[in-house]
């Protein structure tokens, strides 16, 4: 049984961060164009999770078909969800076009194994399975959670190499982004029946939102051009 007391609110918040993003005066760079991507599979991971998990909780309506698309969509989503951040930091720290046979290793052949392994759970039960009594976690299924924890590092390290090219207050948001984003994780993985991690990523993103896309971080204050940092 799933506890859904953070779902409607976090949906609502998420929603109204998106409809400021379109409002407000914004620049056409990457980094907009890349936080649009990444608020946009999160919203989706977070609806999925939450369809996901009243479906579970009510498997007697729905057939075992349904239920193992709409698990394994979300799955497949949550591991995206976590190389969307992964993204957004690489760009941000101006690393995402460096070493992109390192990225082949550190990152894309482990999530590509991960989501092989979310589409065969429905034949081998990896990460999860769908029976006639209903949803049940497979033996591989923590990889979920450590494979976020990974890319958080992963994103710890971007941060740490671009010590000497960010401005100090920069880099304090994207800590404290990844510090939200391991303990939502965390407190995933320790109470699995409260649904948290939706509400742990939404701050994360509302912190870049409001440290990173500011116009007025891209632009010199006297020539009004790009600075550094656009």
């Amino acid at each position: 049984m799933w506890h859904f007391d953070y779902s409607i609110p976090t949906v609502i918040v998420e929603v109204f961060v998106i409809i400021l993003f379109f409002m407000r005066k914004r620049l056409p760079i990457r980094l907009s164009r890349e936080f649009v991507v990444l608020i946009g599979v999160d919203l989706l991971a977070t609806l999925l999770d939450y369809a996901s998990s009243l479906m579970d909780d009510c498997w007697q309506d729905y057939t075992m078909p349904e239920l193992t698309i709409v698990n394994g969509l979300f799955f497949l989503l949550f591991i995206g969800r976590s190389f969307t951040f992964y993204k957004f930091t690489a760009i941000l720290c101006g690393e995402w076009r460096r070493s992109p046979g390192m990225r082949l290793f550190t990152m894309y052949l482990p999530m590509a194994a991960l989501g092989v392994m979310v589409i065969a759970s429905p034949f081998t039960g990896w990460i999860f399975t769908v029976t006639e009594t209903g949803y049940a976690s497979g033996p591989f299924y923590p990889i979920i959670d450590l494979q976020f924890l990974y890319t958080c590092a992963m994103m710890a390290l971007l941060l740490f190499r671009a010590k000497k090219r960010f401005p100090e207050l920069r880099r304090t948001t994207g800590w404290i982004c990844v510090s939200l984003l391991v303990t939502g994780v965390i407190v995933r993985m320790a109470v699995p029946t409260e649904i948290t991690i939706n509400m742990f990523c939404l701050l994360a993103i509302m912190l870049i939102f409001f440290g990173y896309l500011n116009p007025g971080s891209f632009l010199d204050s006297e020539l009004e051009v790009f600075n550094a940092a656009g």
